[in-house]
């Protein structure tokens, strides 16, 4: 198979067929043949002019035979070389035809390579175009995901925050307020003054320590020649004026009450002798913050003035 490969190559490179070759072999031999057969006619003739006997019958038939051979050499020496003139024509054709079958063999290769690829082309770029449709819907599950795991979080603050303010609020309406109280004695008179003794008692009724501040006491008093009035209150309520002298006093301690005790918070003052009634109202901050609406608590006690020997 290499070998003839490579005398395809080498007929390609010189023009020569190996068929072209035969037939040179062949025209070469018929020459051979035609040129035996001259010299051989020639030898004939001359035997004939030189032979005695008789020369006129032998030279006569002799070159007869040598005419015929000879006219028969002939023609087939011009057969043979028309053939090979034919087929030389025939094979040149035939060797066009090739190289024309040839190259449209290669000219339908190319065009089928360039169709593959356009068709690898077309088909990377539908894959590249489904890898980004992929990632597209990958893209909106991804933040369609977010958006709910970040709702999901907003909802679980939400429900926290309800549910810490829940807590607080049953934490703060189970933990027991600290109980206020008031007690007051007056002694005297005492050089026209009367002696106030007013005692805020604290009651811790819960289980955690109870811290106050600013304890505020304001004492409101009516005289014996005051007479009777109302006024309106914010509230509402219509209630009982007392215009006479007033009473105030802050403390700045801080307290604590431990749960359980009931602890006393004394304020020792004094007023005219002629009052004879007093309200006292006493409002404490707790600085403890656990229960709902304001941190102030407050106590209010109505208290006639009655003395004590």
């Amino acid at each position: 198979m290499q070998d003839q490969q490579t005398e395809e190559r080498t007929s390609e490179a010189t023009g020569w067929k190996p068929t072209d070759r035969q037939w040179a072999i062949a025209a070469t031999v018929m020459a051979i043949v035609f040129l035996t057969l001259l010299i051989a006619s020639l030898g004939v003739q001359f035997w004939a002019h030189a032979s005695t006997r008789a020369p006129a019958k032998v030279g006569d038939g002799a070159f007869d035979v040598f005419k015929i051979v000879l006219d028969k050499g002939v023609l087939a020496l011009i057969v043979a070389f028309a053939s090979f003139v034919l087929s030389r024509y025939i094979e040149r054709d035939r060797n066009a035809l090739s190289r024309q079958l040839e190259e449209y063999r290669i000219g339908l290769n190319r065009q089928l390579e360039e169709y593959r690829s356009e068709l690898s082309a077309g088909a990377e770029k539908r894959r590249e175009e489904r890898q980004d449709l992929r990632n597209l819907v990958r893209e909106e599950r991804d933040a369609r995901l977010d958006a709910q795991r970040e709702e999901r979080l907003a909802a679980d603050r939400v429900r926290g925050k309800l549910e810490k303010a829940a807590e607080d609020e049953l934490r703060r309406a189970l933990v027991p307020w600290t109980q206020l109280d008031l007690e007051c004695r007056f002694y005297g008179p005492q050089r026209g003054k009367i002696i106030v003794d007013l005692r805020l008692i604290a009651e811790n009724r819960g289980a955690t320590i109870r811290k106050l501040e600013d304890v505020r006491y304001r004492i409101y008093t009516m005289t014996g020649e005051q007479a009777l009035q109302l006024y309106d209150c914010k509230d509402g309520i219509s209630r009982l004026a007392l215009n006479g002298p007033r009473i105030n006093e802050t403390s700045k301690w801080d307290f604590s009450v431990e749960p359980g005790i009931r602890q006393v918070f004394p304020l020792t003052t004094f007023m005219d002798e002629d009052v004879r009634f007093v309200l006292v109202k006493v409002d404490v901050y707790d600085k403890s913050g656990e229960h709902p609406g304001s941190d102030w608590q407050g106590e209010e006690r109505f208290f006639p003035v009655v003395l004590t020997t």
